[in-house]
Formats: structure tokens, C-alpha cells, sequence
């Protein structure tokens, strides 16, 4: 389910050779500058794929990720599978699939 997004930014700071993050909420963790590196990068991407309007993509590879997915799609696993198989990850792609192939609902 997806939460309540902050609008609010976190704060970061450099901490005895770590970086730390700190809020908004209860959000608080510590990782390496070269983690902290890959995150900024990851979530620069994912901010502008946001912006975009581009979905979620499902995680082939993370077996809680298809059984969330599978749930909230009611469908099983391997009706998911063979969908991403057609239409690739991108959780929209896929639920707009899923649909069309339920066809028309009264």
C-alpha cells in the first residue's frame, strides 16, 4: 500500500566519516559516503520517474515483492510472471494488462 508521501526533505549530515539522514517522521539511518552516494543517485532517478508519472516496477528476484504484487493484483504468481514476461516490469503496464485480459466488469 503505498503511504503518505512527506513534503518535507530530510536532513543529512557527514557524522564521523558516515552519512546520516534524519527524518522527516521517524526516518533515521546511517550509511557510507559510498552508499550514501548510490542512494542520492537512486533517488534522484526515481524522483524524476515520479514526475514522469512512471509506476513501480515489480521485482522478478524478490519473492515478497511478487506475493505483495500478486495480492494486490488478485491474481497468483504465475499469471504475474508470464504478464511481466509480456509487458515488462513496470507495475502500471502490468495491472493495465491484467485488466484488459479480465475484460469489460459489469
Amino acid at each position: 500500500m503505498p503511504l503518505t508521501p512527506f513534503d518535507e526533505p530530510s536532513q543529512v549530515d557527514p557524522v564521523e566519516g558516515e552519512v546520516t539522514l534524519r527524518g522527516p517522521g521517524a526516518a533515521g539511518l546511517s550509511m557510507t559516503p559510498q552508499a550514501a552516494r548510490e542512494t542520492a543517485a537512486r533517488l534522484a532517478t526515481a524522483a524524476e520517474r515520479a514526475e514522469e508519472g512512471h509506476a513501480e516496477r515489480i521485482d522478478l528476484d524478490d519473492p515478497d515483492s511478487l506475493t505483495r504484487w500478486a495480492q494486490r493484483l488478485d491474481v497468483d504468481i504465475g499469471t504475474l510472471r508470464d504478464t511481466i514476461s509480456a509487458v515488462g516490469s513496470d507495475s502500471e503496464a502490468v495491472a493495465q494488462r491484467l485488466a484488459a485480459a479480465r475484460g469489460p466488469t459489469d
